[in-house]
């Protein structure tokens, strides 16, 4: 039982001294838990015998427990104030995140991009990891709504063939990264930039090589957290990006 539903068990037995006593502990619990009887009797304008007595009637043997339960409290509820404050960091940097991500969108977005879309003959989508395939796998399925339909490039091994093989000048290739570290597919990019095939890249906003290959940069913000001791990066922004490159895409009139 914390301290004020003992102060309310016990309420019948308690003088006004006993309640201005407690009143001084409530409204500074963090310190009281640290101070000695003779500390909180000089606190208070009390005696030790006052406060003795105060313990006793809210059921402790002495101010000893009682000092160790206010203590204990204090504890508590830190520990039950502490995934509060963490959801709360983290929907702070969520929000940060999206503001800084919809700014850099603004900042970034060339409506050249657009026409390249509207003016390629086809259009290959490839994401260099899991998440960032389901990113694309959204804005594939919203382009397949107004009548696009881009190709989704599977795996590594069959962007390097595609790129090799099957791209030409009149496409365009969208590739959505978080870092932008590109080594597994940098000499095919390298390729399809010296044969002019226009690049559109998706990255955190970073010095990557993947922006610096690529013909038209967006970026993205997405800060690092840790979540009970293991780093956690949301994707939001970067469904962010490719969300407002798709309505960019539905509004364009050539």
């Amino acid at each position: 039982m914390n301290l004020e539903a003992l102060i309310n068990t016990h309420y019948a037995k308690l003088n006004e001294t006993d309640l201005q006593i407690l009143e001084y502990v409530l409204k500074n619990k963090e310190t009281s838990g640290h101070l000695t009887i003779v500390q909180l009797a000089k606190e208070t304008l009390t005696s030790k015998s006052t406060i003795s007595r105060l313990a006793q009637k809210l059921g402790f043997s002495g101010f000893t427990e009682f000092k160790y339960r206010l203590q204990d409290t204090n504890v508590k509820e830190v520990e039950q104030a502490l995934p509060l404050m963490v959801d709360l960091e983290l929907t702070n940097h969520q929000l940060t995140d999206i503001q800084a991500t919809h700014k850099l969108f603004s900042q970034m977005y060339n409506e050249a991009s657009i026409q390249a879309i509207f003016e390629a003959k086809r259009i290959f989508c490839f994401g260099t990891g899991w998440g960032q395939r389901n990113v694309i796998s959204d804005f594939i399925r919203n382009m397949q709504s107004i009548g696009v339909f881009p190709i989704e490039v599977k795996s590594t091994f069959e962007f390097r063939k595609t790129i090799k093989q099957d791209v030409t000048s009149d496409d365009v290739i969208i590739v959505v990264s978080l870092s932008g570290d590109i080594t597994r597919i940098e000499s095919e990019l390298t390729y399809a930039l010296v044969t002019g095939v226009k690049t559109i890249s998706i990255t955190e906003l970073s010095n990557n090589y993947l922006s610096a290959l690529s013909t038209f940069n967006l970026y993205f913000q997405a800060s690092r957290q840790v979540v009970q001791g293991k780093e956690f990066i949301s994707f939001v922004t970067m469904n962010l990006v490719m969300d407002s490159f798709f309505r960019k895409i539905i509004q364009y009139q050539p």
